[in-house]
């Protein structure tokens, strides 16, 4: 049982401190939730003002948008599994979180200005331009949410 404690402490020991023994505060475990549910608000405001924009203001056909959307859904459902393998695979002096995080800040703040930026391509490269900013930002957002979920399970006493 000993040499299973000290393997787990080896796995994570760069991104969990509960895997090291060392009590997490009240004040850390508030910051992992709250980031989370700030995370989660802004993603829904987003998400529900993203439609009436793609809409009324760009000018895309809202049954073309729903249709990107829908097909959108089922390409994060196989990035999910895609990132959880990469965050498995990865190895770095920062952990295996801590470094998507980091390479991930600003690509996702442009990917975000890119999407409430509809740039006038015509109807068929408007909705391509729509696609395919949806999808890149959802990709980030799904890597960095992994991170996050992942940190957070190693922060958590088991």
């Amino acid at each position: 049982m000993e040499v299973s404690k000290k393997v787990e402490t080896v796995k994570t020991s760069a991104d969990s401190k509960t895997s090291q023994g060392t009590k997490i505060s009240f004040g850390e475990k508030l910051g992992y939730g709250a980031g989370d549910f700030a995370s989660n608000l802004i993603f829904a405001a987003v998400s529900s003002f993203l439609v009436f924009y793609y809409t009324d203001v760009a000018g895309a056909s809202a049954a073309a948008v729903g249709t990107i959307i829908l097909l959108s859904r089922f390409l994060d459902g196989i990035t999910d599994i895609g990132m959880g393998v990469v965050v498995d695979k990865t190895n770095s002096k920062h952990g295996k979180a801590r470094l998507w995080l980091l390479w991930l800040a600003i690509p996702f703040v442009i990917a975000a200005i890119m999407l409430f930026t509809v740039p006038d391509f015509g109807t068929v490269g408007m909705l391509i331009y729509i696609a395919i900013t949806y999808n890149l930002v959802h990709i980030i957002y799904t890597a960095i949410e992994t991170q996050g979920r992942f940190l957070l399970f190693h922060v958590l006493p088991k």
